[in-house]
């Protein structure tokens, strides 16, 4: 008992002593760091080394084998199933994979005066052993070099945006976006650029992109890179990155975290490229192709001719689990301003564009991989340059390179300069424009940010008073300052949209405040900002994006909320404008909607003296999307928005506004085929808009491509098989055409066909004399185009749409592939009445192959017998061992009122 006592006491004492040490050590240390706040603290710099080995042997995978390169690199053959990708949990215990399908098509050329660039760590003739992968080996100095060093072998996090100017980060590209891509080929010429500051790199590559340009971005990136920090040296190396969310937090350079996946022993990822191009002498490129397995998904690297490097698993990504929505190649830099002006680090060849071969850098033999894994040219290439004075780009088409561009720039814009002011010096730099004229791009902004909060509070205080005057002059308040009620006042008018849309103007003037607050309190915070300058075109950004632009859009909000106003010719009390005019904000949609009075009083053929346009009631549960679709230039091009349109109908707003803008069409539209033809022949690929399907042609919608993008009516764009149907029959469930019209022989002239498919009933009934117009949406597939092209007669309506048709018009109804056991009963009911409006009597209704699971087949029965109509035909039959066919043909009586 004794001795359990003493060693209580001991370890008491222990501790408390250990705690006094550690309490003056961290007292006499942080008086140090007060005394020379340029020390470091002994315990900080322990634990940066502990941080560092604990990285380095997280990095460093044990080897097989060792192999020094010219250029000091290391070299480490590590066992296939150690590199740091087996790290991560959905990797581990597995092996590398190897590719089952290379993209087929063109594979460019080589011209004479080109050589091919290879790593200097192979010129010993040495490689790592089978089922071994060569990786750099990561140095105790490279993780010192970095700022962060939770950030080594990652880009420095930034806002990303398309037009990156504004984030250190500029670049001079050539791209495609638009469509759905599988992968892109390239070759480029490798130089070595100079780099004029350690944070700072330049490299050259391919983006494949998918995303919004935002936290979710996706890339993945292949090239080579001049990038000091990274590698402690200015070589140009060749490189892999990879994305899932913008470059924040997921993502590496290489090997260095669980990502890409090394599957050859030949090539270092990393290492240096060597030789490189010279100036007016020989060039040196590489070829790159990157592409989606289109088996297991992963994005497989090739460099050069066949030499697979290896893949980045499609478990990586959110995005680019299925395509990429753009392809970009080009170069990037980063511009860090050293001593407050444009940086001199170069782009490429150091050269612009203008140069050309063996002079400014290039890509050329451009292309993309489609949906069915082929390479093909690009048709629509755009080419961007940031700053086009610092770094261009120019590009070209021809036999030998196909598509192509030179790129790249030296840098620096233009000149330095210095103001001295009476305690104060002012550095800033005058760059040229393309005219040739110089300009000032570097102001000061802090006082203006604090003018900017003053005058916003004063528009905020001004807005309330206006919105008071408003309802003030309207009468919603009498003069003895009592309010009026509801009742009393307007009862059909939606007056608390009315306050949403004031309360909506005030948070955006509230948010901007706030905003300029935050950003004022940033700069007087951080020291380094005192007597910093601004350059123009990033003071310029500013108050567009983040000052004019809010106070304009809640300057034009408020301006658009209307107060109901008596109406003369109306009874008292009724409001002028309309229940939702304070619902929506796009002006488009609020012209639509509001009420259009007749020209000088008149009475229009309808009897009335006003026309309302109409949207569907669900278009107020999609504001922002209808918003979204409403919003374009008047008198322009439409968006090329179609599925949009098609997501609102879905959605119940249906119908939808009208438009007025111009609607777009293929570029390459060709004349229709003429009507003996075109009814069993598919149309011509350049007649269809393709950017929203998964398909590019129709020849991917074969039943047998399992991407085609949709899964009801499989076999329908295949004309040999359609036309077939309603001639021949399989089953007793299969109705043949010359059977039903022989019902009511020459009474069948019109119907309607509410089925999914390529219009192939109406193209077979015409040929009995028949009128069939075929209800179509494109859903995954151009399904109205189709039937259009075909010279029948498409109705783009939905499934909760009322048939736009008058009572007893129609002689047939034919459905079929389009309930199928899913509909809802309450809805079936409601759609079988509107056909029941819409058919004559002795019309007739075909249920063509109509199937169910067989417990509910008593269900769907009752639905359609409801009516009491006539059975010409009725057979049921089984589809598997669970679910059973129902066929019909059934005759609408009469009715007499």
């Amino acid at each position: 008992m004794a001795s359990s006592t003493q060693k209580n006491t001991d370890s008491i004492i222990g501790f408390f002593v250990g705690f006094l040490l550690a309490t003056s050590f961290a007292h006499c240390s942080l008086a140090l760091e007060t005394e020379n706040s340029t020390e470091f603290r002994p315990a900080k710099e322990l634990l940066m080394l502990r941080r560092t080995r604990a990285l380095l042997k997280k990095i460093n995978k044990p080897s097989l084998k060792t192999i020094q390169s010219p250029d000091g690199d290391i070299i480490d053959c590590v066992p296939s199933h150690l590199q740091p990708a087996f790290d991560h949990p959905k990797l581990r215990g597995k092996k590398p994979l190897n590719p089952t399908e290379r993209p087929e098509g063109n594979n460019g050329s080589v011209l004479e005066g080109m050589s091919k660039s290879l790593q200097l760590w192979r010129d010993s003739g040495e490689f790592c052993p089978e089922e071994s992968v060569p990786i750099r080996r990561t140095t105790e100095n490279d993780l010192l070099r970095v700022s962060a060093l939770g950030r080594f072998g990652r880009k420095p996090t930034r806002r990303v945006r398309r037009d990156s100017s504004g984030t250190g980060h500029e670049h001079a590209v050539g791209y495609v976006s638009g469509d759905k891509y599988y992968g892109a080929k390239a070759s480029l010429n490798v130089w070595a650029p100079k780099v004029t500051a350690p944070s700072e790199f330049t490299l050259s590559q391919i983006w494949v992109i998918s995303g919004p340009f935002s936290a979710d971005l996706n890339t993945i990136e292949a090239g080579w890179q001049v990038n000091p920090e990274l590698y402690g040296d200015s070589l140009p190396r060749f490189f892999t990155y990879w994305t899932s969310d913008a470059y924040q937090e997921t993502g590496c350079y290489n090997l260095f975290c669980s990502g890409f996946v090394q599957t050859n022993n030949k090539f270092a990822i990393g290492a240096t490229i060597s030789p490189n191009s010279e100036y007016n002498g020989r060039q040196f490129d590489v070829t790159l192709l990157i592409w989606k397995d289109p088996k297991n998904g992963h994005w497989w690297l090739e460099y050069g001719s066949g030499l697979i490097l290896g893949y980045w698993p499609s478990f990586l990504f959110n995005h680019l689990t299925e395509y990429a929505s753009m392809i970009q190649f080009g170069g990037e830099i980063v511009n860090s301003r050293p001593s407050g002006v444009h940086t001199s680090t170069e782009m490429g060849s150091g050269h612009f564009a203008n140069k050309g071969f063996r002079r400014a850098a290039y890509f050329r033999n451009l292309q993309v991989v489609d949906w069915d894994n082929n390479l093909i040219p690009l048709s629509n290439l755009h080419l961007f340059a940031d700053h086009s004075s610092c770094y261009g780009i120019k590009g070209g088409v021809n036999e030998v390179w196909g598509n192509y561009f030179y790129y790249g720039g030296p840098g620096r814009c233009g000149f330095e300069y210095i103001v001295q002011l009476p305690g104060r010096i002012i550095r800033g730099e005058v760059e040229k424009n393309k005219m040739g004229r110089s300009r000032l791009s570097w102001i000061r902004f802090s006082r203006t940010l604090a003018c900017l909060q003053i005058v916003l509070g004063f528009f905020v205080i001004l807005a309330s008073l206006a919105s008071l005057h408003r309802f003030y002059s309207t009468g919603l308040l009498d003069p003895s300052h009592n309010f009026l009620t509801i009742e009393q006042s307007y009862a059909d008018f939606d007056l608390k949209s009315l306050s949403d849309r004031f309360d909506e103007v005030l948070t955006r003037l509230s948010d901007l405040q706030d905003k300029l607050e935050s950003t004022i309190d940033s700069i007087n915070k951080n020291k380094s900002y005192t007597g910093q300058i601004v350059p123009k075109s990033e003071f310029k950004r500013f108050l567009e994006e983040e000052v004019v632009q809010p106070l304009y859009s809640a300057h034009i909000a408020l301006r658009l909320i209307r107060i109901p106003q008596p109406d003369s010719n109306s009874e008292p009390g009724s409001p002028i404008e309309d229940p939702l005019i304070n619902f929506f904000t796009v002006e488009e949609t609020r012209k639509y909607i509001t009420s259009k009075r007749n020209r000088d009083g008149k009475v229009s053929i309808y009897g009335s003296n006003k026309t309302y346009n109409t949207i569907g009631h669900a278009c107020v549960l999609m504001r922002k999307e209808l918003e979204q679709y409403m919003d374009y230039d008047v008198g322009s091009y439409c968006k090329d928005d179609w599925n949009l349109a098609q997501k609102l109908i879905l959605g119940g707003c249906d119908p939808l506004p009208r438009r007025r803008c111009l609607t777009r069409a293929s570029r390459v539209y060709q004349k229709p085929l003429p009507i003996n033809e075109s009814l069993w022949q598919l149309p011509d690929d350049r007649n269809v808009r393709w950017n929203n399907y998964r398909c590019r042609n129709f020849k991917c919608l074969e039943r047998k491509n399992p991407q085609k993008g949709f899964t009801m009516c499989s076999g329908c764009f295949e004309m040999l098989k359609e036309k077939v149907k309603w001639v021949t029959n399989s089953s007793l469930a299969d109705f043949l055409i010359a059977d039903v019209l022989s019902v009511k022989p020459g009474e069948i002239r019109i119907g309607v066909d509410v089925s999914i498919g390529t219009g192939s009933f109406a193209a077979r009934m015409r040929e009995w004399n028949v009128t069939i117009i075929s209800t179509a949406l494109n859903i995954g597939a151009p399904f109205s185009e189709t039937i259009a092209l075909r010279g029948l007669i498409p109705l783009y309506v939905s499934l909760s749409q009322r048939l736009p048709f008058f009572d007893n018009t129609m002689d047939l109804i034919h459905t079929t592939v389009f309930f199928d056991g899913w509909v809802d009963l309450q809805l079936l009911d409601f759609v079988l009445f509107d056909w029941d409006r819409v058919l004559r009597p002795g019309g007739l209704l075909w249920i063509d192959r109509f199937f169910c699971s067989r417990k509910d087949l008593d269900d769907y029965m009752y639905m359609f017998l409801q009516f009491r109509y006539r059975k010409h035909k009725w057979v049921v039959t089984f589809k598997s061992k669970e679910e059973v066919y129902l066929s019909a043909l059934l005759e609408k009586p009469p009715r007499s009122l």
